[in-house]
């Protein structure tokens, strides 16, 4: 059963500090209709967007200035354009599949895309700073999932984006 992380990552506006908003989901195909749902879900219309030149994302002209990279050329076109965030990101996400997790179930992707995600925004902060932001963020709104994990009470299914946004399987 093969399983697709999006992720969207907001630019910081001074130019070098890279990310500064990370947001994952997990799709069970890259197409059209999760792209154009996640994007009205989480991009402000005519906000600039960057991807490389999957089909899934040629319609976000339409919302957004949408530049593509071609992949088979280069990696970042001659005026910047480039999806290398997203490919960071899934660079530390293979880097922590394989040095600890070991193997990244579907029923919990999402939760460690986020943990990735969570890593990366906060990746300038001081160590007590993350302490408090992550205090802040846990305390917000409160796991069911996890809840009695300990005592073998485990989540029966996956969080996929189109089953809890979308409602379809």
């Amino acid at each position: 059963m093969r399983r697709i992380v999006m992720v969207l990552r907001q630019l910081s506006p001074e130019r070098g500090k890279g990310a500064v908003r990370t947001i994952v989901e997990i799709v069970p195909v890259e197409d059209e209709r999760h792209v154009s749902a996640l994007s009205r879900k989480y991009v402000k219309r005519g906000a600039t967007v960057m991807t490389d030149e999957c089909p899934a994302y040629s319609r976000l002209i339409a919302r957004y200035k949408h530049y593509t990279v071609n992949h088979t050329q280069e990696f970042s076109t001659p005026k910047g354009i480039s999806n290398n965030q997203a490919e960071s990101f899934f660079a530390r996400m293979r880097r922590l599949e394989v040095g600890q997790i070991h193997r990244l179930a579907p029923k919990y992707m999402l939760e460690y895309t986020m943990e990735i995600a969570w890593r990366e925004d906060t990746r300038e902060m001081s160590p007590s700073a993350m302490v408090k932001n992550l205090a802040a963020k846990t305390l917000k709104s409160l796991s069911t999932g996890w809840r009695r994990y300990w005592q073998g009470e485990h989540r029966a299914i996956e969080v996929l984006f189109v089953r809890a946004r979308l409602g379809t399987a």
